[in-house]
């Protein structure tokens, strides 16, 4: 079932209302005062951010970097920048977005 208006996407990232869980692409399921629900691919993304940070700490330092499949697809230091250079690279898929701050530990 689609309800229009609690689902968007807006510059190829995918946002979903607080109340609703995304089902498929598309599909949301209103549910009870419960927190988004993030799309399977955003949460490979995260996991596989955190598995491999101190890698990006040292390579995009004060970067923004698009990560698609768990690969970097695109960085620089403007948001909107690698936005646009992730968006051709990904022929539409939803990317996730992150800002790679500098650590004391870099080399």
């Amino acid at each position: 079932m689609t309800l229009p208006g609690l689902f968007t996407r807006h510059e190829g990232i995918s946002y979903c209302i607080l109340g609703a869980t995304i089902l498929q692409k598309g599909e949301i399921e209103m549910v009870d005062d419960e927190e988004p629900v993030e799309g399977t691919e955003d949460v490979m993304n995260d996991l596989w951010l955190k598995q491999n940070y101190l890698e990006l700490i040292q390579d995009y330092p004060n970067l923004w970097i698009a990560v698609l499949n768990q690969k970097v697809v695109a960085s620089g230091i403007g948001k909107r920048q690698v936005e646009s250079e992730a968006r051709t690279v990904a022929g539409g898929k939803a990317v996730s977005l992150y800002f790679i701050e500098p650590s004391d530990i870099m080399p």
